[in-house]
């Protein structure tokens, strides 16, 4: 059995409640499993070698998998919304005009993922840490293109309104 990065901190989490034993074999239970073949077209409806159930005990099957976290920051979203939805945006903005989608977009309730929360926070507070050029305007420096009029606009926008909610 080996185990690596996270999968390796995943064993070592489940030993804090239960025995070497019991986690070890259950972690070997959930990718092996030795059964006697039947007649059932599903190989998970035979049944368990008998040599098996003794050599593994009273374990149960256990995964150490867990998903690795990604970090959601500005570069992430901007590479999403410079992406994925890039192609209706510019559509939106041709059907309606850089005013009409601004207005669109400002009628639309705020996100409720923390994630997104957590992001304006952090550049509020990088904003106000610098004193010069922010990330988001050398971002608006560097594209180019209508795409990049209507995300400063909303941005700015943005901004106002969070600095509004602040001194309330």
């Amino acid at each position: 059995l080996q185990l690596k990065d996270i999968n390796a901190f995943g064993f070592v989490e489940k030993l804090e409640n239960n025995d070497l034993r019991k986690v070890y074999f259950g972690v070997i239970m959930n990718y092996l499993s030795f059964r006697i073949p039947s007649d059932d077209s599903n190989k998970r409806r035979w049944p368990v070698a008998e040599w098996w159930e003794k050599f593994t005990g009273d374990a149960i099957a256990m995964s150490v998998w867990s998903a690795p976290g990604v970090e959601y920051n500005l570069s992430a979203c901007e590479r999403y919304v410079m992406t994925q939805p890039i192609g209706s945006i510019k559509t939106l903005i041709a059907i309606y005009g850089h005013e009409g989608f601004l207005e669109a977009v400002k009628r639309v309730p705020a996100p409720r993922n923390p994630k997104y929360k957590q992001l304006i926070a952090s550049v509020m507070a990088e904003t106000k840490l610098n004193s010069g050029e922010t990330r988001a305007d050398k971002f608006a420096e560097l594209s180019a293109g209508d795409q990049m009029v209507i995300l400063t606009e909303l941005r700015e926008s943005n901004i106002a309104e969070l600095k509004k909610a602040k001194l309330k």
